[in-house]
């Protein structure tokens, strides 16, 4: 399936998209006639729904396999993650066994609330094959760390500046050390080593004296 003249997926996908005007197009199969593009318009709230119909055609050629390969895609945990191909929207969830042009590609995907993102990757694509990729999304922990009094103090996380004046971020589940920048005319609080644990909340107050 085809959208603006980019393949996102075969068999079909079920995507949120911004507002606007796509061309929906299908790539040809083998005895089967190829539907004619449709152009639609998606938005914001919507829900557009297109179907391509495909009509036997004895004899009518499908894709030439010189020129693609298959590329699977799975999440792990399944997350409605954004998958994309060179910095293409693809598909949520995963990719089915798309087509893809043979040759080298970037593989990366969007950010999924309470999970760390894969990094993106390069992928070979060999005409013929099937190159199948599992992305782990590893659960986080939240971790909040504030001041008392709220003071803009340069918060460290293993001796890396995060933010001043606190910070709520979502980190993997390990053991991290906490530490505070000085501020004048007030005594620093020694540096506090916390657990995360995944899905879990892990509190800090650096107390300013």
């Amino acid at each position: 399936v085809y959208v603006n003249g980019i393949p996102r997926n075969d068999w079909g996908f079920w995507n949120y998209v911004p507002a606007g005007t796509y061309t929906v197009s299908f790539g040809a199969v083998a005895n089967y006639a190829t539907p004619a593009p449709q152009t639609v318009e998606v938005t914001v709230g919507g829900f557009q729904q297109v179907i391509g119909t495909f009509v036997s055609s004895p004899g009518a050629p499908g894709p030439d396999p010189l020129t693609y390969g298959m590329l699977r895609v799975t999440t792990n945990p399944a997350v409605p993650t954004m998958v994309y191909l060179d910095g293409e929207w693809m598909s949520h969830w995963g990719l089915n066994w798309v087509k893809v042009p043979v040759g080298m590609h970037t593989l990366s995907f969007s950010d999924v609330f309470g999970a760390i993102t894969p990094e993106p990757l390069l992928i070979e694509i060999v005409a013929g094959m099937t190159t199948s990729y599992d992305a782990v999304f590893e659960l986080a922990g939240t971790l909040r760390v504030m001041t008392n009094p709220p003071v803009p103090s340069t918060v460290y996380i293993d001796g890396i500046a995060r933010n001043d004046w606190g910070l709520w971020v979502d980190v993997p589940a390990g053991t991290y050390v906490v530490s505070f920048g000085d501020v004048p005319g007030l005594i620093t609080p020694a540096p506090q080593t916390v657990t995360v644990v995944a899905s879990g909340y892990t509190e800090v107050t650096g107390i300013f004296t």
